[in-house]
Parts: C-alpha cells; structure tokens; sequence
C-alpha cells in the first residue's frame, strides 16, 4: 500500500531523508513530492508458524507445497515425515544437517532401520518445499532444486504427519508470523553479505529487544501513535551487534520507523524477545535464497555453507 502526499516548504526547509523525494524548485518556493510506501504486514492464521501439521493422502495422492524452516541445532531432525494407515505407523522418516533416517514398520513386531549420509551442505534458513505421493511413490524437492526424498512407500497411507517449523499450504506468502510475548523467538542469523527484512507490530506500547551472542540492543518502542517499526538486519565477519541507522517519518505522517542493526554473521542464530513483557507480532518477509543450489561440489560432500558464501 503506497500513501502519497505532496508537501510544500519554503526555500531552504530540510526534511528527513525517508521515501523517495523530488524536486521543482521556483523563484520563491521549493515544491517536494514524498512517497511513503507502508509494508502490508501479512496476520493471517495460515501464516503464522507451526511446529506440526496432518495432511490427508486421499486415493494414494497428495500434492502440496509449503515453507519450512531448517534449524540450527545440526544434531536435532528439523524435517519428519511420519505415515499412518488408519491410525496404525508406517514409515517415518527423519533429516538433520548430516544425516536422513528411515524408519519403516515392516511388520507389527518388525522394524527396519536405515541411515544415510546428506550428500550436500545443508544451511539454517526457510526453503520452499513441493511433496507428492503418487500410488505408491514419495517425492520432496526444494526451491533450490534439490530432491530430499525419493522412495517407495510398499504400504498404502492414509494420512501424513508433517513435524517441521512451518508455514501450513494454505499461506501463500513467503511471511512466516511469530506472536512473541515472554518467549524468546529464535531466528536464523543473516548469512555474511546478506540481509534479513522483519516488521514489528504492536497495540500497545512495547520494546522489541535483539540478542546476539552476549550481546543485547532495545529496538525502537512500539505504541498505538508508532505501532510498527521495520527491521533489517544484516551480516558482517566479526561485527559487534549494534544499531547502524535509524530512520524516522516527518511527525506529522504517521508512517513506519526504519532501523537497521549489523550483527556477526557467523553466528548461527540471533533472538528476538519482549523488553517489558508485552506482545507484539513479528513477521519476516523472506526475499532472498540464502544457501546456493545443489553444485556437483555440494553432492560429493566437499563444500560446507560456511565457505560457499
């Protein structure tokens, strides 16, 4: 959504450097056109993250795409896929950062148990995800062009339990939405050249507060007069977290306050918590693909996401 305003100083008036501005200067009078472009912030139930979801495999065939998150833990699963036949397990299969597990129930008192090696770098951030399961066949690829699973299913599911940070099929805006009260929200740190884009907002009055490492910045305070605030954040080799810029609308627009922080990009993860206790909502507007396609490099195993970037 854009709100347009014309505004009219008289020659040698400043006014702060936000939006897009233009000049027609006269003998007497500077006439200056301002474009603000306010974010439309994506509440929607189906945008916000869940941790589980159960899809119904009807007549052997589903087809769905959604967005999920691989955390940062490597040694924690961040993708299962577990199937049922009417109540009764199937197969579940397991991903971390180095391995993927199959679990399959081949009899009631028969399990069988494999392991694999991930054959390329897997790196902490949102992917867009298309599952299918054709008859008898289950197929995962990514935006990135990477195939995750490929098998036979020898059983005939019923349903599908999803167990992933997620964005259920029905979003269809890459927005992931987090209610952050007295939780602590983790999110991906931006990968080193990259930057991350967030809104922030509230009812009430709240200080959003940034944690990286040891190290923690009070973000702008949030209030029913400024109730969103825009946040990018991005990522330098061994820069201490702090605040870089700080940009504020003219008072008499009720527009978004701008702020942007630079933190340490080699760290995974940085958080986002509620200074005071109140509530605010946050969104991440994921615009950039942050880990590089599967290379023949990445499928022999011998590039990490740490030196491809």
């Amino acid at each position: 959504m854009q709100i347009r305003k014309t505004l009219q100083w008289s020659t040698g008036s400043t006014i702060t450097p936000f939006g897009t501005v233009s000049k027609m200067l006269s003998s007497s009078v500077v006439f200056i056109s301002v474009v603000f472009v306010i974010p439309t912030v994506s509440l929607t139930p189906d945008c916000r993250v869940t941790s589980s979801s159960t899809l119904t495999v009807k007549h052997r065939n589903l087809t769905t795409t959604f967005w999920g998150f691989i955390n940062i833990v490597e040694e924690r699963s961040f993708l299962s896929l577990r199937f049922y036949e009417n109540g009764l397990p199937l197969l579940c299969i397991e991903y971390n950062h180095t391995h993927v597990t199959i679990h399959e129930i081949k009899r009631l008192d028969s399990t069988g148990r494999t392991s694999e090696p991930v054959p390329w770098p897997v790196c902490s951030e949102w992917r867009q995800f298309h599952l299918v399961v054709h008859r008898n066949i289950l197929a995962i690829t990514d935006d990135h062009n990477i195939t995750w699973v490929s098998r036979n299913i020898h059983q005939s599911a019923t349903h599908l339990e999803l167990v992933m940070h997620h964005l259920k099929p029905s979003c269809t805006t890459p927005t992931p939405v987090w209610e952050v009260g007295a939780n602590t929200q983790d999110i991906v740190a931006p990968r080193c050249q990259d930057a991350l884009y967030f809104t922030f907002q509230a009812n009430n009055t709240v200080t959003p507060q940034l944690t990286v490492g040891n190290v923690s910045l009070s973000l702008h305070q949030l209030s029913q007069s400024q109730p969103r605030l825009s946040l990018t954040v991005r990522g330098n080799p061994g820069a201490t977290a702090r605040v870089v810029g700080l940009l504020s609308p003219p008072h008499m627009v009720a527009v978004v306050w701008a702020m942007t922080v630079e933190v340490d990009c080699t760290l995974p993860t940085v958080s986002v918590s509620s200074e005071n206790g109140g509530t605010f909502t946050l969104t991440q507007h994921i615009h950039l693909q942050e880990c590089p396609p599967k290379t023949e490099k990445a499928q022999q195993g011998t590039t990490s996401c740490s030196n491809i970037l």
